[in-house]
């Protein structure tokens, strides 16, 4: 339910209901792809960040899976929440060297549709560097762990 631009709220706890005037301008998780690349960019923890339409032969491979993106009406003021379960694997062993669920909400300024885009830009400007250092603390982990230092696990 949230793979396509529809904008998912709820009334009642457990149950979601879709806007039906109100789209988003694409499907978040497209709409997430560049911002990911931004933000772990910005970070400075890697070399060199591209998208997963990119041709280059990559060390790491960031999935992301959006289980959450929807306003919440059963709170006033309304609240957006978002959950997303991010995965890194290195590309080299295949093997799946952190996986974390990021989730964060934040109250809606106005009990609209807009309004929780507003509040979802807020919960992004939040999750993204901690994404960012998630995966850079995760990355350079296993490199240590692979040079016989002790291998850390990623802290938020």
């Amino acid at each position: 339910g949230f793979d396509g631009p529809r904008m998912a709220y709820s009334l009642r706890h457990g149950e979601l209901a879709f806007f039906s005037h109100s789209r988003w301008i694409d499907a978040p998780a497209r709409m997430l792809a560049p911002l990911l690349v931004h933000a772990l960019s910005r970070n400075g923890g890697f070399r060199a960040v591209v998208a997963a339409t990119g041709a280059a032969r990559a060390d790491f491979r960031l999935d992301t899976h959006l289980l959450r993106l929807a306003q919440d009406f059963t709170a006033r003021p309304s609240r957006m929440r978002i959950d997303l379960r991010i995965q890194l694997t290195n590309m080299v062993s295949g093997e799946v060297i952190a996986t974390h669920t990021f989730s964060a909400s934040e109250p809606a300024p106005e009990a609209t549709p807009y309004g929780g885009v507003r509040a979802a830009d807020r919960i992004l400007r939040r999750l993204l560097p901690r994404i960012a250092k998630f995966c850079t603390i995760a990355a350079h982990s296993q490199r240590a762990g692979k040079n016989g230092d002790a291998r850390a696990s990623p802290r938020l």
